[in-house]
């Protein structure tokens, strides 16, 4: 859901933006309103919107003001200017200050309409594009975590890790803890083939993306996230795989700053 402010010292437009379109088609939600362009920015850091929807007429701060402050903060945020006014070094404004669109007062609703299709589209793109690029760097940053261990598992010091590698310290920048995850089994199911790949993915989902969960042996793995995330459902996950019957032994370590040990 993309979340959407209006920005406007007329209350009767305040209103008509609000009927004008059935936000909840383009899978919008209206997430407050301001009078002028200082209550606008504060209204901005607090909602994070991905749509702007702003007068350009406005007490204290005018909307090309706006846009310029906003755009220091957040350059994605699509913003559409409104004015009773069409005035040529306002288009120029709102080119400079890379504006979507740009719509004469009185509102016409099937203008608005389009401008907003418009807009959402754009948004489904960038979000397409951006979660590809993502995904590739958590999956290559993983793969060199994977490596990582497994290259250690063949020295004579495999529960120890010193450093990270630059690239995933980027990747996963607010990760600050190891986690070693061993499945116990008993010594004749090693006989058999032993996945660890539903408990990897129990793991991922529980810790969100930004946690890096790679296996390194059907029975080890590896889990790079945060202490916050850890104190907050640690236990739960421990407690629902044994529910499960599939019991864990997990061993914990700040980054660089100790060695990794099974406790």
């Amino acid at each position: 859901m993309y979340k959407i402010i209006f920005l406007d010292d007329e209350l009767i437009t305040l209103r008509t933006l609000e009927s004008a379109i059935d936000w909840q088609k383009y899978h919008v939600a209206l997430c407050g309103t301001a009078s002028d362009g200082e209550e606008g920015i504060e209204l901005f850091r607090q909602v994070e919107p991905d749509i702007v929807i702003a007068d350009i007429r406005m007490p204290k701060m005018n909307g090309i003001e706006f846009a310029r402050a906003i755009r220091q903060t957040r350059k994605r945020v699509k913003i559409l200017l409104l004015s009773a006014y069409a005035e040529f070094e306002y288009a120029q404004s709102a080119i400079t200050h890379q504006i979507s669109d740009y719509l004469l007062k009185p509102l016409d609703e099937d203008k608005l309409e389009a401008a907003i299709t418009r807009i959402v589209q754009e948004l489904d793109r960038d979000y397409t594009v951006n979660s590809t690029i993502e995904n590739y760097r958590l999956e290559r940053a993983e793969k060199q975590l994977q490596q990582l261990f497994l290259r250690q598992q063949e020295g004579s010091d495999s529960h120890v890790v010193r450093t990270m590698p630059d690239e995933i310290r980027e990747t996963f920048g607010q990760a600050n803890t190891f986690m070693r995850v061993l499945r116990v089994i008993e010594p004749h199911e090693l006989r058999i083939c032993t996945d660890v790949e539903g408990i990897r993915q129990f793991f991922k989902d529980r810790l969100a993306s930004q946690a890096a969960v790679v296996s390194i042996s059907p029975v080890d793995l590896i889990v790079l996230t945060t202490s916050l995330a850890l104190q907050e459902r640690l236990e739960d996950m421990l407690s629902v795989l044994r529910v499960r019957a599939q019991p864990v032994k997990v061993g914990m370590s700040s980054i660089a700053r100790s060695p990794l040990r099974l406790v």
